[in-house]
C-alpha cells in the first residue's frame, strides 16, 4: 500500500480529505494521511491552525 502525505490549511480540508479523498484513494490501495499545517507561531499562547475566518463576500 503507498501512502500520501496531504498537508492541509485547517479542519476543513482535513475532513474533505479523510471522508472524501481517503474513501475514493482506498479502492486503489492508497493511504492518504492529511496534516494540518501551523499558519501562525506565537512565543506566548497557542500556535494558530487553519486559515482566514474574516473576510467579505460581495455579489455583483
Amino acid at each position: 500500500m503507498k501512502k500520501v502525505l496531504v498537508l492541509v490549511e485547517g479542519p476543513t480540508e482535513e475532513a474533505f480529505v479523510r471522508h472524501i479523498l481517503q474513501n475514493h484513494l482506498m479502492d486503489y490501495k492508497v493511504m492518504i494521511i492529511p496534516t494540518i499545517v501551523t499558519t501562525k507561531r506565537v512565543k506566548s499562547g497557542p500556535n494558530f491552525k487553519g486559515g482566514i475566518v474574516s473576510y467579505t463576500i460581495e455579489f455583483a
